[in-house]
């Protein structure tokens, strides 16, 4: 082989060699970024981060979701749920109840206030007892001086049910107002009822009906057949207003004819005995109690019927609310219960 063939391989290796080298250097290169453990790092935080975001946003629209979900079944559940009823009351409720009262009356309401005192110092919660021999609407005004008390003031009615500030108040008069037939002591009743309403327009009223006469004392206008008029009259009245209700305290004290049986009066008269009070009482306590119960029952399910929207618990308020009289609270219920039936 002669030198000029030699060189020209040796240049060969050469050239094949720098090849080799940058394929190498390449690969080299391409190795080292393809395995960069910095770089995987990255990719995978990146992945991680997409991955993250990515849950906490069908997490969040998840939990709004079932909210919506939650929503809808608490407004159209068919479960009935539990309504606290009660079908008693008790004497703290009983007390309490006639503890916030006063009670209005002439000679026969001050009998009344002697009763109840007989029957203990906190009998009924010891009501205010706005009562007076004599006391009639008539010396109910301003330029009389023989009115009722409070705290020791004379006040007219309307005044002291103002100042004391109870949220209820039951009457029992009518019998020193009778100087006309049932139309004329109506007519006194309306206006007496009108000044308590006008300063107080928040209390309820309770009219208890106007005790008999003995038969023995029929008088001209003072008689049976007066205050059996006059107390339909006030029972249809307390019908028509809103917080009224007319109690029925004295027929269990009648006879057939309506004259007040003679073993209920202490004077052969109008004026009644300890066992006429007890049967006013009784009467006075059945009455209430089931108001009481009626109107607690109302509350409890429409409070249930607000707080969960059951149909069955609506159903039920709806039915304990159209049950009581018209008052202050049927509306403020029916209110409430409108509110969710539309």
């Amino acid at each position: 082989m002669n030198k000029d063939s030699l060189s020209k391989i040796l240049k060969n290796k050469q050239q094949l060699s720098a090849i080799i080298t940058v394929i190498v250097i390449a690969i080299s290169f391409t190795i080292g970024f393809s395995t960069n453990p910095d770089s995987e790092r990255a990719d995978e935080v990146k992945s991680s981060y997409s991955e993250s975001k990515s849950d906490a946003e069908a997490k969040k629209k998840a939990k709004k979701e079932e909210k919506k979900h939650f929503f809808f079944l608490k407004r159209t559940t068919t479960q009935a749920p539990k309504i606290k009823k009660i079908s008693k009351v008790t004497d703290e409720m009983r007390n309490k109840f006639y503890g916030e009262s006063a009670f209005i009356g002439n000679s026969i309401g001050v009998g009344l206030k002697a009763y109840f005192e007989n029957q203990g110092s906190d009998f009924l919660g010891s009501p205010l007892m706005f009562v007076m021999g004599n006391y009639s609407f008539d010396n109910d005004s301003g330029s009389s001086s023989y009115k009722i008390t409070y705290n020791g003031t004379p006040m007219m009615a309307k005044d002291a049910v103002k100042a004391s500030k109870v949220p209820r108040v039951f009457i029992a008069m009518g019998t020193n107002d009778c100087f006309g037939d049932e139309n004329y002591v109506f007519k006194e009743y309306k206006k007496y009822i009108a000044g308590i309403k006008k300063e107080s327009p928040n209390v309820v009223i309770f009219i208890e009906s106007t005790t008999g006469v003995t038969a023995a004392q029929q008088g001209t206008y003072l008689n049976s057949k007066t205050i059996t008029g006059l107390n339909n009259l006030m029972k249809e009245y307390c019908k028509t207003q809103k917080d009224m209700y007319y109690i029925d305290v004295d027929t269990k004290m009648l006879d057939g004819s309506g004259y007040l049986k003679s073993e209920y009066s202490s004077d052969n008269y109008v004026h009644l005995t300890n066992s006429a009070y007890e049967l006013w009482t009784n009467e006075l306590i059945k009455y209430t109690d089931k108001l009481m119960i009626k109107e607690y029952n109302a509350k409890s399910a429409t409070k249930v019927a607000v707080d969960t929207g059951a149909e069955s618990a609506i159903k039920e308020a709806r039915k304990l609310v159209n049950a009581l009289e018209n008052s202050t609270l049927k509306d403020k219920l029916n209110k409430q219960l409108k509110s969710i039936e539309e």
